[in-house]
């Protein structure tokens, strides 16, 4: 059966043609912006750290198919501060008795590959306050998902985090920001087509299906602030982040009840 593509990608492609995109591997070129950021670059993955909300405003990472196939490393669960963030940063005193999940945004399921990149997943600034009804369910969900599409086209980009305000509640002494929402953004190139799909997801136990989520790249800016894909040719930007192109990913059905699993993930 032919697929056929919808007038979004067919636009897009022949933007890209004109405005070719930098190569898998070029992952700096898809970094975002934000004011005042403090950028930390890890091995396998780099995020933006918010040192008032003692978290990451945004991570960036790369996910292969290679590495999904490779995956051989054992969970370590050596959660730790990040030696990287020059102030105090959030401890696991914060977390303990707090009632929420430590929540990877890099999740140790995609870090197998090695041991050094599955120990760089439990730095605490790649951890975020999750209702552990919502960091067991969709969210894993999602990244189980993610995961999918990994394996279907090779090599994606994930940029996450979740979206920090003035107004949120904390935990612990480090006041640790408890996000009301948190985003994902996955983002493919391929030979023959380019696109980008955006989830906000909020920080509660959810019944809903992954689609039921879906929002467009502007309407997260709007929400965060951040400027995604800014490095990327004007054109080709604005077709990204004008819609999620559903149709050029697909889902799995979810149940909620079927997906409520133990430990942090």
């Amino acid at each position: 059966m032919v697929k056929l593509m919808n007038n979004c990608q067919l636009h897009l492609i022949s933007i890209i043609l004109l405005f070719p995109l930098p190569s898998i591997g070029q992952i700096d070129r898809y970094f975002p912006f934000s004011p005042n950021p403090l950028v930390v670059e890890h091995s396998f993955y780099t995020l933006s750290y918010s040192d008032k909300h003692k978290q990451a405003e945004w991570l960036i990472y790369l996910l292969t198919k290679k590495r999904l196939l490779n995956s051989s490393t054992k969970r370590l669960n050596n959660f730790r501060p990040d030696p990287a963030i020059p102030k105090m940063s959030a401890e696991l005193v914060d977390y303990k008795y707090s009632g929420f999940d430590r929540g990877h945004l890099a999740p140790a399921g995609d870090m197998k590959f090695s041991f050094m990149a599955m120990s760089e997943s439990f730095l605490l600034s790649n951890i975020s306050p999750q209702h552990p009804n919502f960091n067991r369910g969709i969210w894993l969900h999602l990244e189980d998902q993610v995961r999918t599409w990994a394996k279907t086209y090779d090599s994606l980009y994930i940029i996450t985090a979740g979206i920090l305000t003035d107004s949120l509640s904390a935990i612990g002494i480090n006041k640790v920001s408890i996000p009301s929402y948190f985003y994902k953004i996955i983002f493919r190139i391929t030979t023959i087509d380019t696109s980008a799909i955006c989830f906000l997801l909020p920080n509660e136990p959810i019944e809903n299906r992954l689609q039921d989520f879906v929002i467009s790249i502007d309407s997260l800016e709007n929400l965060t602030e951040i400027d995604f894909f800014y490095k990327l040719h004007p054109l080709v930007q604005e077709r990204l982040e004008c819609c999620s192109d559903t149709l050029a990913w697909f889902y799995h059905h979810y149940y909620p009840e079927q997906n409520i699993h133990k430990g942090n993930h």
